[in-house]
């Protein structure tokens, strides 16, 4: 986790400097909560969503896509990465948008919008199970066609 919060700590706090949309302290006043949300996010979710994931992706065999599988597993990486790069992208925005729309998903996806200064880490603030629907929608593509 320390690698991570350093590595784009390096990259988006001299980003946030050089191009500010707005002037503002790098210590804001929810600057502690985020990185709690972001501790969160890596400390306490990243083992489950990975073993629901890994799960999900050693039992997509089970599913009637072995046509699919095949198509892509016969595509050079070149398409095959970009391919898949896009479908999450899109399934992700989809989502973001559905979360806005649907009573449910709004009530745990609203968290992310509770900040009132946003940076870098302010995008981590996410509900848990947000976090783990969004991570499983983006995988998705992945799980389903190998």
């Amino acid at each position: 986790m320390a690698l991570a919060f350093g590595v784009l700590l390096l990259i988006f706090l001299p980003l946030e400097r050089a191009f500010p949309a707005h002037r503002q302290s790098i210590f804001r006043k929810e600057w502690g909560t985020d990185l709690l949300f972001f501790a969160g996010q890596y400390l306490l979710w990243t083992v489950p969503v990975v073993s629901i994931l890994g799960f999900l992706y050693m039992n997509a065999n089970a599913l009637p896509l072995g046509w699919a599988r095949e198509f892509v597993a016969k595509q050079p990486l070149w398409i095959q990465i970009p391919a898949i790069i896009l479908i999450s992208d899109l399934c992700v925005y989809w989502f973001h948008r559905w979360s806005h729309r649907n009573p449910f998903l709004w009530r745990i996806h609203r968290v992310h919008h509770t900040a009132e200064k946003l940076d870098w880490l302010a995008a981590h603030r996410e509900h848990p199970i947000d976090n783990l629907l969004t991570r499983f929608v983006e995988n998705l593509p992945l799980i389903l066609l190998g």
